[in-house]
């Protein structure tokens, strides 16, 4: 009933390292244990958080990479890894969830917590920013901060990565690989 629009969205985040982050065997103990739904407070509150924003957004599906992916099956997690920047491009959107940046943060101060937030600083990243053509960013209680097109300067100061990449004005392979590799 609250599904609207068609296509999935898809969450990028930073992994908690002072606890552990639900995974696809626990949310399947979950559904076994009688949760029938991700309101329940059992859930995650990461996982409940991204499942309202969808919803929020118009979406009937959301992937996440912690509870979506059986790491127990060494062949479905090669076989995510190796398609994690297909399922990014092919995402009606992604939420990028940034739990260290505050709501209301003024992005643009060159000290802001958005400019120095960690998940800028991993190696999924990358990815992550340049597959998806609809990006959201999102505060630690899932407030909108921007899209990846509205803030394209800014990713460029703090990435390098040519705005035009970003907003897509500019295909990837006919950035030099110097370019590239920098």
């Amino acid at each position: 009933p609250w599904a609207k629009k068609k296509g999935y969205a898809i969450l990028s985040h930073v992994w908690c390292r002072d606890k552990s982050e639900q995974s696809f065997a626990d949310i399947e103990r979950l559904c076994h244990g009688g949760v029938s739904s991700y309101d329940d407070l059992r859930v995650d509150a990461k996982v409940r958080g991204c499942v309202c924003a969808a919803r929020e957004q118009g979406f009937g599906w959301i992937w996440n990479d912690t509870c979506c992916i059986d790491t127990r099956s060494s062949a479905e997690l090669e076989e995510a890894i190796n398609s994690m920047f297909r399922w990014y491009a092919e995402a009606a959107m992604c939420l990028a969830y940034l739990q260290d940046v505050p709501d209301n943060c003024p992005i643009e101060d060159a000290n802001s917590a958005f400019r120095g937030s960690g998940w800028f600083k991993r190696g999924w990243t990358l990815q992550e920013l340049l597959a998806p053509h609809c990006l959201v960013f999102l505060s630690v209680n899932w407030q909108h901060l921007g899209t990846k097109f509205g803030l394209a300067d800014l990713l460029q100061d703090i990435t390098g990565i040519d705005a035009e990449v970003l907003t897509f004005h500019r295909a990837l392979q006919h950035v030099s690989v110097a370019r590239r590799m920098s």
